[in-house]
């Protein structure tokens, strides 16, 4: 299987500028943009403030990948609205795959690939070092 993890890239600052209410809004649409991509049984965790786990399972790195590009595209393609404020959000996500290590290892390793991503640019897929 292959872990994704990713994060709403300037979150904070949506909820400076739009308040909590439609950050709450931005969590839901898009773990409802990410769940309407994935297969029965790929899983979808809200992993903290504004991260989220996505477990990819039965596939190997390079569709793992390709799933994960397939959510930074999905969240980024389309606004989110509440009738009041409309917003465009990205992602960045780090993408590694099992390799008899455990699941804490495995979370680290992600962590760090979506970092460089962050450090980097933003709104990108980074997968780790093999």
């Amino acid at each position: 299987f292959v872990l994704a993890m990713f994060d709403i890239d300037d979150f904070k600052n949506v909820n400076d500028s739009y308040g909590h209410i439609f950050g709450d809004i931005v969590l839901r649409e898009i773990a409802a943009r990410t769940v309407s991509i994935l297969r029965v049984e790929d899983l979808l965790f809200r992993w903290g403030g504004e991260e989220f786990l996505v477990i990819i399972r039965n596939c190997d790195l390079v569709r793992g990948r390709a799933v994960a590009e397939k959510i930074r595209k999905v969240v980024a393609g389309a606004p989110i609205n509440d009738g009041t404020f409309s917003q465009t959000v990205t992602v960045t996500i780090g993408v590694c795959r099992y390799k008899q290590n455990s699941i804490d290892s495995m979370i680290v390793e992600a962590d760090e690939a979506l970092y460089t991503g962050k450090r980097t640019g933003k709104n990108k897929v980074v997968v780790a070092k093999d």
